[in-house]
């Protein structure tokens, strides 16, 4: 709200709605001095909205907009005495706005606007539907995952796990042990770290594994990733890393094999008879 009607206050105004829903093509007006000034036609020439003036002394021209202003005052007068024009301001809205029209089709005016109804506190009354879009996000996260190889990283309560540390540095944490408490929607988790409880993201916890047996591990590790302790397997080594390893490990199945003895044929062989002149 504001108490100015300025031409520059109308014009900052309407650049804010415009922020949110876009410009449109057509504005009608009456013939307010901040409506006729230079300074709001310059804004609709650059952004190629048409102006429209209603003629003088002839309100039903724009009657939507005097019927609203109508419907906005008897609303205002009914909630007079509060002291709390803001908030009255923003009940009425969200009533406006979330009531059924039959002009347009028997929606509300942010359903026509958004394609959806608005949640309301009388949503609470109706049955909870399943969301058409879970179904498609989880199909979308699916065919993402499966594209680029993701693994999911779940971890139960009770799960001796290590998680980053930020309190000595932001931009070089290090890993702590901790214990996994509980879990908060799909990646964040509660965790116990000598005593406290911290919040962490999936991405920032790893599973505890031991570096060197009778080796007690250093409270503070050093950042780098648990997995990189783990020994290669034949799935994830490289086609380098397999060649050394046959290197490394050669075929001692070939030493012990006797040299094959090349059979040559025992037959008499005569000369060919060639014909001399």
């Amino acid at each position: 709200m504001t108490d100015q009607t300025t031409a520059r206050v109308t014009v900052r105004l309407l650049k804010e709605v415009f922020s949110r829903f876009g410009m449109p093509e057509v504005i009608v007006t009456d013939n307010g001095t901040q409506f006729s000034s230079a300074e709001f036609q310059e804004m609709c020439d650059a952004n190629g909205i048409q102006h429209l003036k209603s003629p003088p002394f002839h309100p039903q021209s724009n009657g939507q907009a005097e019927r609203f202003v109508d419907t906005f005052k008897r609303a205002l007068h009914k909630m007079k005495g509060r002291n709390e024009t803001i908030e009255d301001l923003q009940t009425f809205l969200l009533a406006y706005r979330s009531t059924p029209n039959q002009t347009i089709n028997n929606v509300s005016p942010a359903e026509a606007l958004f394609g959806r109804p608005l949640r309301t506190s009388l949503s609470l009354l109706r049955p909870s539907w399943h969301p058409v879009g879970s179904e498609r996000d989880r199909a979308m996260q699916e065919q993402f995952n499966r594209h680029h190889g993701a693994k999911k990283r779940e971890f139960f309560p009770g799960e001796a796990v290590i998680v980053r540390d930020y309190r000595r540095s932001i931009t070089k944490p290090c890993w702590t042990p901790a214990q996994v408490l509980r879990r908060h929607g799909n990646c964040l988790y509660d965790v116990c770290v000598k005593g406290l409880v911290w919040r962490r993201h999936a991405n920032q916890i790893r599973s505890r594994v031991a570096v060197a047996r009778n080796t007690e591990a250093d409270p503070d590790l050093p950042l780098f990733d648990t997995f990189a302790l783990l020994p290669p397997t034949a799935k994830d080594a490289t086609p380098e890393e397999r060649i050394l390893h046959k290197e490394d490990h050669p075929n001692h199945a070939l030493g012990t094999q006797t040299p094959t003895v090349v059979r040559r044929s025992s037959r008499n062989r005569r000369p060919p008879r060639r014909l001399s002149y």
